[in-house]
């Protein structure tokens, strides 16, 4: 009886259960090994008892996997169910993983599909990957050297002296707001910055308190209506003279246009008889002219020179 509970306890309670095999063709073993578990969604059903060979070509059917697991397990077991393997430990040890998919049931003895990991090194570009790790290190390097700012920052205390400066001269700017004995405390905490910004306000209502009351020019214009009848009148009569003079007969005929157009015609022609007659025509008229007009400047130039010889006085 001791014997029996023993081996019960070994066994997982699956002693007296009735047992049957699944099958699975992986194309590598390495890490599993006869009485490696068999799990379905992370529950325990049996185990690895077989491990051999299949003599397939097929590269992904090199080894047979022959799982012993409860056959109350299989028959609840979809279709559709797949295995793949299952890392037990950090020392590389495997387990058979069945994942539970699809309709119906399983057969006892029948073969599950294996699905292996998807290759993630097959679309890894190890030149960029080497290139990427090139980068890391040196950003690295920077940092433990105390190149470049973040290198400064971690290494240096540059930038640390340089905030503490910063902050030490926001707490002064602080503490000057703060105390009412300097010219920044006065200005926040008086009200001399509010009575500057109300002064121009309360003379703004002023004036319009005077507009309103009639006082001043502005005031008597807006209340007195006087100066406006006088202005309106003023256009008004001008407005009558601007309409008297479209309908008088000076603008509305062509007669007085006739009789300037008549004058302005005799005139042209006065002139071009004018400068048409022997005065203008005949350079004698102009040389007569120019030689008395240098005589005369002669004269003139003799007598501001010399004017006492003009000038005779005589004694009756």
């Amino acid at each position: 009886m001791i014997l029996g509970v023993v081996l019960w306890l070994l066994t997982g309670g699956a002693l007296f259960q009735e047992q049957t095999h699944l099958f699975v063709f992986i194309p590598d073993a390495t890490g599993i090994d006869i009485g490696a578990p068999v799990r379905v969604n992370g529950i325990l059903i049996g185990k690895v008892d077989g491990v051999a060979l299949s003599g397939s070509k097929d590269p992904i059917r090199i080894v047979r996997l022959s799982l012993l697991v409860s056959r109350d397990a299989v028959t609840v077991m979809p279709t559709g169910s797949f295995a793949d393997l299952g890392t037990e430990d950090p020392a590389g040890d495997k387990f058979v993983d069945i994942t539970s998919r699809g309709g119906g049931n399983l057969t006892p003895n029948s073969e599950l599909p294996y699905r292996g990991p998807s290759d993630v090194f097959k679309t890894l570009d190890f030149a960029q990957f080497q290139a990427n790790l090139k980068q890391m290190d040196a950003i690295l390097t920077q940092i433990e050297t105390g190149q470049g700012l973040v290198g400064q920052f971690v290494q240096g205390t540059q930038m640390y002296n340089d905030l503490r400066r910063r902050l030490g001269d926001m707490e002064g700017v602080m503490r000057n707001a703060a105390s009412t004995t300097t010219e920044v405390g006065q200005f926040v905490h008086s009200d001399a910055l509010y009575r500057q910004f109300q002064a121009p306000i309360l003379a703004f209502d002023q004036s319009l308190a005077q507009l309103q009351s009639g006082q001043g020019a502005a005031g008597q214009m807006l209340r007195d209506t006087a100066q406006h009848d006088q202005l309106d009148a003023t256009i008004r009569g001008l407005r009558d003279s601007i309409a008297g003079m479209r309908a008088s007969s000076m603008i509305q005929s062509d007669t007085l246009y006739n009789d300037l157009n008549r004058s302005v015609t005799s005139m042209i022609a006065t002139v071009d008889e004018f400068n048409a007659g022997p005065m203008f025509a005949a350079p004698q008229t102009y040389e007569s002219m120019t030689g008395s007009l240098k005589e005369l400047e002669n004269t003139l130039r003799d007598f501001r020179g010399n004017p006492r010889k003009y000038l005779r006085l005589k004694v009756f």
